[in-house]
């Protein structure tokens, strides 16, 4: 596997436009974020981090990708019905 250069994303600057749920767990959010050209959907990691990653071509020696920092709640656009997204490190 690739190694990761891991941009990091504040919580708090992320809008939450979309929660994909799944047997009552949360498996991925759609985020925007000021530095994104675009919304993208970050699934949740093990750990409970929101990421999103990009292995890009074989030729690549690295691994491009987004993490949230911090968690994602209420204030920052996320839907008051999804309380566990505020995550705490």
């Amino acid at each position: 596997m690739k190694p990761t250069i891991w941009n990091r994303l504040q919580a708090e600057q992320c809008t939450v436009l979309e929660v994909d749920e799944r047997f009552g767990k949360i498996m991925s959010v759609k985020l925007s974020h000021p530095s994104l050209g675009r919304a993208l959907w970050f699934p949740i990691s093990q750990k409970g981090n929101f990421y999103w990653r990009n292995t890009g071509g074989a030729g690549e020696h690295y691994a491009e990708g987004y993490i949230v920092v911090g968690g994602l709640d209420g204030l920052v656009g996320a839907p008051r019905a999804y309380p566990e997204l505020a995550l705490h490190e």
